[in-house]
């Protein structure tokens, strides 16, 4: 861009007095301007780098010893934690292997680090002497070397009372699998059981108390400790007579020897656990010094450093500030050459793109002014021409989008929560439906039944007349159940011929015998198919909440229970659920 010689006279004027402007464009003014900025940054570069390389050497000084100390500080700070954190790592019940060697290197690292505080050159006033703190350090290592013998001890205990455990447990799965029930064995067989369980308890005990040690769970297994020695006294009679005397005898021997084995195992325990509190306490109470005998001092030092050369900086900082006011002043000067030929046609390109960002389409700009931004005014317009085209067509895509997205969401919502043969809720549904009604059940204080309906003798019907004739009959079924429960109950279907229903109840037990049989009534008429009519016959089964269970998959298992036995009883039959009979059907499985 060049100036217009043939302006307002003031501007004429202005160019007559910078001759040498006339005719440059405004890359090639803007270029000589930022060389001139250019040379002035460096300029002050220069001196600011001399005077800082001096501020450099008058402070490396005095502060290379204070950093020294300051960074042997931190490293004895940080290594003296890290001994701290690999021996409590070491002296845990469930220590690995590694352990030992990130304890032994955290060790060693520690000794380094006080033999590198003892070794600088020179110290600063008031800090802690190094001979004190070498003699703490060996202190708390020797103390540590200690811990680590009495933790060694507590596994040891720990190993001997866990294997001598799993044998006597051993003995008495031994004992209880050979027993077979024959005669007066089934007694036997009784009585060892009752005697490892209660061996298992002290185990889980002893397993509780080493994860979370406390003084009632160390009272517990003493406890257990008694049951286990009363169920072995209460049963020695039937296991004398099955394993013999001599056997009976080993077992207690071998359990009062665990018993020992425990308490000595308790007690190294909580030995090492206070000697490592003390051990903690002065390891915390040595940082504490380090940080005021060492940092403390080395901060202050730095500071004091630093403080200096700061106003030294300063100093040099004014003279900086006044080679920045030239470069200032100049990029004023370039400023106001170019402004009046920009601004206005910029500010105009600004308001059109506002105007486009809040939608108005037709936005365009006002040409003229400098050749570029002419064109860039043409571009722009050619732009939102095209731009409106596309938001026509966008939007009418995404209206078309928005309702196929609508409507294949209700079909996948539908598809997730019902059964795709028969239309009817699906065991996800089924499930979301009586966990809801449970709910409201458990709040309002009602029952709740559930029945489990199974088609009889439906393989047989399938295989004869084909799947697709099949599929009929679920259809039918289907729609069947939906006009048993058309205004009282929920039907779904859990898969294959099972089908379920739920309904609140108020009555008693025997008003769901009248309405599984009034339901078994419903199935006698004949369900039209296709040009057949067939019957199809129903084995029910019942759950009721709260009786039977107190959630939807306990209440699913008591009614499914219910239907094993009506299949058992034979065509045409229902139960209802029962706690005798979950308890009879769970020994079954």
């Amino acid at each position: 861009m060049i100036l217009h010689s043939t302006g307002p006279p003031s501007e004429r004027g202005n160019a007559s007095r910078f001759p040498w402007l006339h005719g440059l464009s405004i890359g090639t003014r803007l270029a000589f301007g930022f060389g001139l900025i250019a040379a002035l940054f460096l300029v002050a570069n220069y001196v600011s780098q001399r005077n800082a390389a001096s501020v450099t050497t008058q402070s490396e000084i005095s502060n290379r010893v204070n950093r020294n100390l300051d960074r042997t500080g931190r490293s004895l700070a940080e290594h003296l934690t890290a001994f701290h954190r690999s021996l409590r790592e070491r002296i845990a019940l469930d220590n690995l292997g590694e352990t030992r060697h990130l304890y032994a290197a955290a060790d060693a690292a520690l000794s380094t680090a006080v033999d590198d505080y003892a070794n600088l050159d020179s110290q600063v006033h008031g800090t802690l002497p190094a001979d004190k703190l070498a003699g703490t350090v060996q202190s708390l290592q020797t103390r540590a070397t200690a811990l680590l013998q009495s933790t060694k001890r507590r596994d040891e205990l720990l190993a001997r009372y866990w294997s001598g455990l799993d044998r006597l447990q051993q003995r008495l799965a031994d004992t209880e699998q050979n027993m077979w029930r024959i005669g007066d064995r089934a007694l036997s067989r009784r009585s060892a059981t009752t005697t490892a369980d209660a061996l298992l308890v002290v185990r889980n005990a002893v397993a509780a108390n080493l994860a979370s040690p406390s003084a009632q769970r160390a009272a517990l297994i003493d406890l257990y400790e008694e049951n286990f020695l009363i169920a072995l006294a209460r049963n020695s009679k039937a296991l004398a007579a099955a394993k013999g005397d001599a056997w009976l005898t080993t077992i207690r021997g071998e359990f009062d020897q665990l018993r020992r084995l425990q308490r000595d195992a308790r007690a190294t325990r909580d030995n090492v656990q206070l000697e490592f509190a003390a051990i903690s306490t002065d390891i915390d109470n040595l940082l504490k010094t380090i940080r005021a005998d060492i940092g403390e001092p080395a901060t202050k030092a730095l500071l004091d450093s630093a403080k200096l050369a700061g106003e030294i900086a300063q100093r040099e900082q004014r003279n900086f500030s006044f080679l920045s006011i030239g470069s200032l002043a100049v990029i004023l000067i370039i400023s106001l050459l170019t402004a009046k030929s920009v601004t206005v046609p910029i500010s105009r390109l600004i308001q059109a793109t506002y105007r486009l960002g809040l939608g108005d389409d037709v936005a365009q700009v006002e040409r003229g002014g400098m050749r570029e931004l002419d064109q860039l005014a043409a571009a722009f317009n050619a732009m939102v021409e095209r731009l409106a085209e596309a938001n026509r067509g966008v939007r009418e895509q995404q209206t078309k989008l928005e309702e196929r997205v609508t409507e294949r969401t209700h079909q996948l919502h539908h598809l997730a929560y019902h059964d795709a043969l028969t239309h009817l809720p699906n065991r996800r549904y089924l499930f979301k439906h009586l966990n809801t009604t449970l709910e409201q059940a458990r709040s309002e204080g009602r029952s709740v039944v559930l029945l489990l309906l199974d088609l009889d003798n439906f393989k047989t019907l399938n295989d004869s007349l084909g799947h697709l004739f099949g599929d009929r009959v679920l259809k039918a079924v289907s729609q069947r159940l939906l006009e048993v429960v058309e205004h009282d109950g929920f039907a779904a279907r859990l898969g294959g011929d099972e089908f379920t229903i739920v309904r609140e109840l108020r009555p008693s037990s025997e008003g769901i015998a009248t309405q599984t049989e009034r339901l078994l009534a419903r199935f006698q008429q004949p369900l039209s198919v296709g040009d057949r009519e067939i019957i199809v016959g129903l084995s029910v089964g019942a759950g009721v909440y709260p009786d039977h269970a107190q959630d939807a998959e306990s209440l699913l298992r008591a009614a499914d229970g219910a239907l094993f036995k009506a299949k058992a009883l034979g065509r045409n039959q229902t139960s209802i659920s029962s706690p005798e009979l979950v308890e009879q059907i769970t020994m079954q499985f």
